[in-house]
């Protein structure tokens, strides 16, 4: 289930109350909902509720496994990652359930999207050149670069606020054994170990 809290651990509230499993929320920009993923309809789906438990809303039902939601930051629209096939996609669609539009289509495993502070862009990660990278594209899927790649693993990127730099987890450092987060420049320079 899905639970809020102050940021000093405070006033606990629950959001959703289901015997299934309520995952990986996401606040909407203006703060009044959540979206996150749920098993509660028998195949991974993306989900929205309001903070107070209200209106929640089901805006996948195709049958693929879909997880990771995030909102743009204005609020109109969710991507998140669907796997179907054997194949991982990077899927944006309507913050009110219209229909999706794929962004990225390869068997690159794309995933764990993440919107660039001003919304022009997505950042996700990939093994589509065949080694694991964190990619930019614009915000409509066009102009996918790939900004650091090795046979290490590169996941989860995460936007600055100021849109200056990326955050990443990765293993790159072999003595670490583990995944350590990193930081670069929009370009894949400058990279640095923060843990």
């Amino acid at each position: 289930d899905l639970y809020i809290a102050n940021v000093d651990g405070s006033l606990h509230a629950r959001v959703t109350d289901d015997p299934n499993s309520d995952r990986d929320p996401d606040w909407s920009p203006d703060g009044e909902k959540l979206t996150f993923m749920s098993n509660r309809d028998g195949n991974w789906d993306i989900y929205t509720v309001k903070v107070d438990g209200s209106n929640l809303t089901r805006l996948t039902d195709d049958g693929a496994m879909n997880g990771s939601p995030r909102w743009s930051p204005d609020g109109e629209d969710i991507t998140y990652w669907s796997y179907s096939n054997g194949q991982m996609d990077v899927v944006r669609v309507s913050a009110d359930g219209k229909p999706m539009a794929g962004l990225i289509s390869d068997f690159g495993w794309a995933m764990n999207p993440s919107w660039s502070p001003d919304g022009t862009m997505i950042a996700f990660s990939s093994s589509r050149d065949g080694t694991s990278g964190i990619y930019v594209m614009n915000a409509d899927g066009t102009n996918q670069t790939r900004i650091i790649g090795s046979i290490r693993s590169n996941s989860d990127p995460q936007w600055s606020p100021n849109g200056n730099r990326i955050a990443f987890v990765s293993d790159r450092d072999e003595e670490l054994g583990n995944g350590a987060i990193y930081t670069m420049d929009l370009d894949g320079t400058n990279v640095v170990r923060l843990t």
